[in-house]
């Protein structure tokens, strides 16, 4: 940075070392600030900053309902979480498989070994790698 006063051609002359400057005026003239790369300044690393991962919460799951048929478990669905940053569209998969395969509405379901989709993975991770949530099994129509 150059510190200096205007002249009246509009060229400014550079306050010398020692010089003492009072604002408003100096000697009656104006000041300015002029700023002024005069080289480039290397970069210099003073210390380390680590970001954490942020560990997700789940939020409220959907899962997709299934038609008894007497043996299925496994669904599919999609797994929410509760506390995403800058409104992230985290995605995760997992496996979704109901406690018992009879009909019933707001049947326990076991969402298991759930992994994040790439690049989440990057700045997130699970607060576990199970999770419940409920789901429908139909009735079988005749």
């Amino acid at each position: 940075m150059t510190i200096g006063y205007p002249n009246d051609d509009g060229t400014i002359t550079a306050a010398k070392d020692g010089d003492v400057l009072t604002v408003p005026d100096h000697n009656g003239k104006c000041i300015e600030l002029l700023a002024q790369s005069t080289h480039k300044v290397p970069t210099v690393q003073t210390d380390n900053l680590t970001v954490e991962k942020r560990v997700l919460e789940y939020g409220e799951c959907i899962v997709n309902p299934i038609v008894y048929d007497g043996k299925t478990l496994q669904t599919t669905g999609t797994i929410a979480f509760s506390n995403v940053q800058n409104n992230d569209k985290v995605t995760a998969t997992g496996e979704f498989s109901f406690e018992d395969f009879n009909a019933g509405k707001d049947k326990t379901v076991n969402i298991l070994n759930v992994k994040l989709d790439k690049p989440f993975d990057d700045n997130y991770e699970l607060s576990s790698d199970n999770v419940l949530s409920k789901g429908n099994i139909e009735k079988k129509r005749h």
